[in-house]
């Protein structure tokens, strides 16, 4: 059996995502791989791996445990899904971090030392490249644990049309608050237009990004920041799920994860048809694209107003979601961490 350390950076976003979804689906599918998911490492770890996994890490003592393990022969991989290397100075806390010269020279060693790079798209592989260009670099697209997510789903297939309840939502990390200007105007005035229209915010977005909404208090709900796991049953009522995104070198190399979540769940996304939508999305099929305030009013208000031409596109999403399964994608997962030991 192949033994690979996982050490995540978080166990709330990033660490659940392009960790233990993945480590789940490997570990019981692949007999000849154990994933030891951890957010310490501790001696012991290094008794009997075969490969350490250095996910979105940034600190010097992991640093110095992952040349430690090198020294061991043990094969070691540097996991990033954000092009922290570029955070832009609008999501302001992580830009204070991530900016620190000290901070970005450690990331860039981690890059230099690891035998292998794993990136979640290519636009970030492109984007890291010249700070570690002799360094095999590996593009593994994220994917989505199907049966989570379909906690709703069987609702929304059978229910008939008509007057509805349209429920909209966005769930959205500390790096999207700014992009909430692009949508901010249209959402009001589709509110306005629609009364039978619903909104739902989770995450950092709220009504400092949307003041409009407080006239509409009785139809909007704003949640904080909600555990993963729960995010399926508070999200099982939406609709349209929204994702605008301005056009930035940190935006462009994220990843289509939102879209892949709204699909599983029944959510027909509208989406900014920028790097990380622009290919997976197939417009006015499984979700449409929206680039100014008028096509955002558009859009939304078409999907509101058209409930068969929002199921069509739903039954497609939910069919598109199940082609990007977690656990279809833990065997891209397992030829990389073979092709590495090789």
């Amino acid at each position: 059996m192949k033994v690979l350390k996982w050490f995540v950076s978080d166990v709330i976003a990033c660490g659940i995502v392009r960790g233990e979804l993945i480590a789940r689906s490997i570990n019981a599918l692949y007999p000849n791989w154990h994933c030891d998911l951890k957010n310490m490492i501790l001696m012991s770890d290094f008794q009997r791996a075969n490969v350490m996994l250095f996910q979105r890490q940034h600190t010097r003592d992991n640093f110095d445990r992952m040349i430690y393990a090198k020294s061991r022969g043990i094969k070691t991989i540097f996991e990033i899904d954000d092009d922290l290397l570029n955070t832009p100075k609008e999501f302001e806390k992580p830009y204070e971090f991530y900016s620190q010269t000290e901070v970005q020279d450690q990331i860039k060693a981690y890059m230099q030392h690891a035998d292998a790079i794993i990136t979640s798209t290519y636009p970030l592989a492109c984007s890291i490249a010249p700070y570690c260009d002799k360094v095999p670099k590996f593009v593994v697209p994220n994917g989505i644990d199907t049966g989570t997510w379909e906690v709703g789903l069987n609702t929304k297939i059978y229910r008939g049309p008509g007057n509805e309840t349209v429920t909209i939502g966005w769930m959205a990390s500390g790096s999207h608050a700014y992009d909430a200007n692009l949508v901010s105007m249209a959402l009001g005035r589709v509110m306005s237009d629609n009364p039978n229209v619903n909104i739902h915010m989770i995450g950092w977005v709220g009504f400092d990004q949307f003041p409009w909404a407080k006239q509409f208090k009785d139809r909007v709900k704003i949640d904080p920041w909600i555990l993963y796991d729960d995010l399926p049953k508070n999200m099982a009522n939406w609709d349209i799920g929204i994702a605008p995104l301005i056009d930035n070198p940190f935006n462009v190399s994220k990843s289509d994860v939102k879209v892949l979540q709204y699909w599983a769940a029944g959510i027909v996304p509208v989406v900014t048809p920028l790097a990380p939508y622009a290919k997976t999305i197939d417009d006015r099929q499984n979700g449409m694209f929206a680039n100014s305030e008028q096509e955002w009013y558009d859009r939304l208000t078409e999907l509101v107003r058209n409930p068969a031409l929002r199921r069509n596109m739903m039954v497609r999403g939910v069919n598109d979601a199940k082609s990007r399964s977690m656990d279809k994608m833990a065997a891209h997962w397992v030829d990389v961490f073979d092709r590495i030991l090789r």
